[in-house]
């Protein structure tokens, strides 16, 4: 579940279809909705090389903090110095 008031969190992804996603939700029991976003454009937007990159964008749209591969601890530190200011 999203620890946070006043962020929310989306996965975006590329290499899956709309049922592999509803399933990889379900079984990972994720409290987030999934974005398939077949046609990259998503990652070409924001400039996602790896599938496996993690982005934190303000309500303005603005890239704050990116990080390939997933580290919970910083990203979660870095949403809360973030919805602090």
């Amino acid at each position: 579940m999203w620890p946070f008031t006043g962020g929310c969190a989306i996965g975006v992804d590329c290499a899956s279809d709309a049922a592999a996603l509803r399933i990889l939700r379900s079984e990972m029991n994720l409290g987030y909705p999934l974005v398939l976003d077949d046609r990259k454009t998503i990652f070409s937007l924001y400039e996602v090389g790896s599938a496996s990159t993690y982005l934190i964008v303000d309500a303005l749209g603005v890239i704050r903090y990116r990080k390939v591969e997933f580290d919970q601890r910083t990203i979660f530190s870095q949403m809360r110095m973030l919805l602090s200011q």
